[in-house]
């Protein structure tokens, strides 16, 4: 028999690597390393073959083909993830766990084992097993042992801990689908479709089913269901559909093989009219990883200028005084610059927490509206504090609710930002962007927060990375580079990106441009943009200072900024 402590310490490896960033939004991979682990451990890796493993894990029908790409391709995922998660979250495992190409059986071995035992294939055999492993564990000096038993123990309490952590979980199965389990935007994600013969539209289309349900789940901003075929989407989009306070749509995609790599073509379609309420092709280049092109298809959809806001807007926009307006008009919160527009958002979503505190939504899109207010309060010379521990309270309801979607995130990340709480900001932040990267507003809004810590590189890359899977740039975009290139000391360039913002209501365009003109020496244009922020903000030079200190912006770009609003002024130092 195996000794327990090393039995268990295997075991770990395994939980530890299926709670992982790499792993843990993927229920068919983490299900076929359990079986390939477990299997092997009780000494029948001989029985590790493709159709063994389609049947016991994919659940396929005996006597199906064993050709078919379901367990080479999950394996192959599981290779790439394992890889990665031992570059970093996994660095200091004392267990590693790999499966070599041609081969569905785990291989054990310590990390800086010496070279005879550098990586020992469990066998088939129980007697050669129990010895093999035990060799592989015990080679090293005692010391070793005892650090890798301890790392065990960390392992095993921090997998502990997590049992404990609230789950976003797998998609609601169809038996739970009711109208009192809705009761908000609804989308149905049937099966994907490949066309034409191709492998790789065959393995994405199988990435797709097993994570894109998931995967658009964590962002929060409506209910998905998982559908196991396009009968049963049509069911439960009915089901969907009889909620009143509910609007329910079918996503469809398909791929389809192309030069040098694939198109996946989706579709949002309103179930009640059948109106394609949007449609998209999406070129995907080969060798991308599917992980990349899920977490990309997901933002497009439900990110927070996608798809769906747009729609739920032409579609609530002419349901006049229903509150659902403000919510989908509350997924672009980072582009709301009107003051009047902000406050009436504000009213809407604490009207919704007040009818329905449970709304994790709400409470988050509210946290982030307290947080712009907080902001804003500074620049008129306010204290900030009220709407300060307003955002506090919301997010951590918001949180309390549903912890870990992108919404309830977002808002962690604007209220550590607005504590200033570097670390948490960083920490949140890149944990945004690894699972939410696909959506190019939060690198926007991650990248102007890295500009105001000084971080232009970062912070520069992120906004740059955004406006180009945009394709596009925003008002607000440029407003955000041209506040980089000023506080870099490059004020024609700063000049130039205010200028292409083309926007006449938010306050940072004049302020920059009055500041740049000024240091340019065009003191008659400094004046006139002087005027149109004071305009917007009386008495602003007398604010300046705790409404950039509320942003956390360093000093010294500060004392450049006031440089040039004070020369723009007329003011001698």
């Amino acid at each position: 028999m195996i000794a327990s402590h090393e039995r268990e310490l295997i075991l770990q490896a395994v939980e530890s690597i299926c709670r992982s960033s790499h792993l843990r939004r993927s229920e068919r991979i983490q299900q076929f390393l359990r079986h390939v682990v477990t299997e092997t451990l009780e000494g029948r890796a001989k029985l590790i073959k493709s159709y063994t493993v389609g049947v016991e894990v994919f659940g396929r029908h005996p006597g199906y083909d064993p050709s078919e790409s379901v367990v080479r391709s999950t394996a192959s995922r599981l290779r790439v993830a394992l890889s990665a998660y031992y570059k970093d979250e996994g660095k200091s495992d004392p267990v590693i766990i790999s499966i070599n190409r041609g081969s569905y059986v785990p291989q054990f071995s310590l990390r800086t084992p010496p070279p005879a035992a550098a990586s020992v294939a469990l066998p088939s055999s129980t007697a050669e097993k129990d010895n093999s492993i035990r060799k592989a564990l015990t080679t090293k000096r005692p010391s070793l042992l005892w650090g890798a038993l301890f790392a065990a123990i960390v392992i095993a309490c921090f997998i502990g801990l997590l049992m404990f952590l609230p789950s976003n979980g797998p998609p609601l199965p169809e038996q739970m689908i009711s109208p009192v389990a809705i009761g908000r935007t609804c989308i149905v994600v049937p099966p994907a479709v490949a066309t034409g013969h191709s492998t790789d539209a065959v393995d994405l289309v199988e990435a797709l089913d097993d994570q894109l349900a998931v995967e658009m789940r964590a962002i929060g901003a409506a209910t998905i269901i998982a559908a196991a075929d396009a009968e049963a989407a049509n069911r439960l989009a009915e089901r969907c559909a009889t909620d009143p306070a509910a609007s329910a749509f079918l996503f469809n995609v398909t791929v389809r093989p192309a030069d040098a790599g694939l198109l996946m073509v989706w579709r949002l379609v309103d179930f009640q009219t059948k109106a394609v309420e949007s449609s998209s092709t999406v070129r995907i280049d080969a060798g991308a990883m599917p992980a990349q092109t899920i977490n990309m298809l997901a933002s497009q959809v439900l990110g927070i200028d996608g798809t769906l806001a747009i729609v739920m807007d032409r579609q609530h926009d002419q349901l006049s005084g229903d509150p659902r307006n403000c919510l989908s008009k509350g997924q672009r919160i980072e582009y709301l610059i009107d003051d009047h527009l902000r406050s009436t958002l504000r009213d809407c979503l604490e009207h919704i927490v007040q009818k329905t505190p449970n709304s994790a939504e709400a409470w988050a899109l509210l946290s982030v509206v307290y947080v712009r207010e907080s902001r804003n309060e500074p620049t008129f010379g306010r204290n900030p504090a009220p709407f300060a521990g307003k955002a506090r309270h919301a997010a951590q309801e918001a949180e309390r609710l549903s912890p870990d979607t992108f919404l309830t995130l977002r808002a962690l990340m604007h209220v550590a930002f607005l504590d200033n709480h570097v670390p948490v900001f960083e920490a949140i932040s890149s944990q945004l962007l690894e699972r939410f990267g696909g959506d190019p507003n939060i690198k926007i809004v991650i990248g102007s927060y890295y500009d105001n810590l000084g971080n232009y590189d970062r912070g520069i890359a992120l906004i740059r990375q955004g406006i180009a899977q945009k394709r596009s740039a925003d008002c607000i975009d440029y407003v955000l580079l041209a506040f980089a290139a000023y506080a870099q000391g490059d004020y024609s360039q700063a000049l130039e990106l205010a200028n292409l913002a083309f926007i006449d209501d938010y306050y940072l365009a004049p302020l920059i441009k009055a500041a740049a003109l000024s240091q340019l020496h065009r003191v008659d244009e400094a004046k006139s943009e002087l005027r149109k922020l004071e305009a917007l903000r009386p008495n602003y030079l007398r604010f300046l200072y705790p409404d950039f200190r509320a942003r956390n912006i360093g000093e010294t770009v500060i004392a450049a900024f006031d440089d040039g609003l004070r020369k723009a002024a007329g003011e001698q130092h």
